[in-house]
């Protein structure tokens, strides 16, 4: 395989922090069912679609000095994301789905199930339990993903759904908390107000 690779084969297709707040809206407003689930081992799903060699694993080295051919994408390799993200998509479009022209992680399909893909971190959103399980079972024919369950923590943003009022609050407040104590382990900091305390008065000039 080239040492150097094209530019456009060297990312990991993410959703946007903004489609994610927007889906969480979508979700909130709709009042529609959702369960998060992790596609295990993600990318040893895609083939490698170029021409790779390794040296052989420790411990089954047989001594030959005969290199091993991937047939399958593996983690550390720069193009696996890709390549796995491009399998996900292509058996989604099977089941019926299609990406947003704007987010590419963000796909739907007719009978209003919706599905957030964050390499392999996923979402699925429907207007039934039902809708939601039956997706994941058809999803789980192809690829070994794990229920994780409800959703109240996505990448690192804590999840709070009030349903009856239709709203959902994302924040990152245990992140916070982990970088201060990294940092400061061993001082008390007391913390800012954010975004403004509600009362502050603002100067008209």
């Amino acid at each position: 395989m080239k040492d150097s690779y094209a530019l456009e084969d060297l990312y990991a297709a993410v959703a946007h922090m903004t489609s994610v707040r927007l889906f969480c809206t979508v979700v909130a407003l709709l009042d529609l069912e959702w369960g998060q689930y992790d596609a295990v081992t993600a990318v040893l799903n895609a083939e490698a679609r170029q021409e790779v060699y390794m040296k052989q694993p420790q411990g089954f080295d047989d001594g030959s000095g005969r290199v091993c051919l991937l047939r399958r994408a593996l983690y550390g390799l720069p193009t696996s994301p890709l390549w796995w993200f491009d399998t996900a998509r292509a058996y989604l479009k099977e089941l019926g789905f299609a990406p947003l022209a704007s987010e590419l992680c963000l796909f739907r399909r007719d009978d209003g199930v919706h599905i957030l893909l964050y390499v392999d971190d996923m979402i699925i959103a429907a207007p039934t339990k039902q809708m939601v399980k039956d997706t994941a079972e058809s999803i789980a024919l192809r690829f070994k993903i794990k229920e994780i369950g409800d959703v109240t923590e996505f990448l690192g943003l804590e999840i709070k759904r009030d349903r009856p009022q239709r709203r959902i609050w994302i924040s990152q407040e245990k992140f916070i908390d982990r970088i201060i104590q990294k940092f400061f382990p061993d001082q008390q900091l007391n913390k800012a107000q954010s975004p403004w305390p509600s009362k502050i008065e603002i100067p008209a000039n």
